[in-house]
């Protein structure tokens, strides 16, 4: 059986980046990223983000603040959902 596909697309303030998350058909779960220079042009790749300090295989719901220095997710920790926050490194 397949992946389950995409969902959950998030869209930066200024149309660049585009974040979703991904479900695998073993329920495991991760966020993608894809990045175009132009607001008006085509996403041109597909990334999976490894997330700093994030060994589980479920996260996702992204949503990415406006100014785009902080991605919030969430993760199931033991059978919890829990919202995390995680920011952006300077350039």
């Amino acid at each position: 059986m397949g992946d389950k596909g995409d969902s959950n697309p998030a869209l930066s303030a200024d149309g660049r980046e585009l974040w979703w998350q991904h479900e695998y058909a073993d329920g495991g779960v991760k966020i993608f990223y894809s990045h175009r220079d132009d607001p008006k042009g085509p996403f041109t790749n597909r990334d999976v983000q490894t997330i700093a300090g994030v060994s589980s295989t479920a996260y996702g719901d992204p949503e990415i603040s406006a100014d785009g220095t902080e991605l919030y997710f969430s993760m199931f920790q033991g059978s919890e959902l829990k919202l995390f926050v995680t920011r952006r490194a300077p350039n």
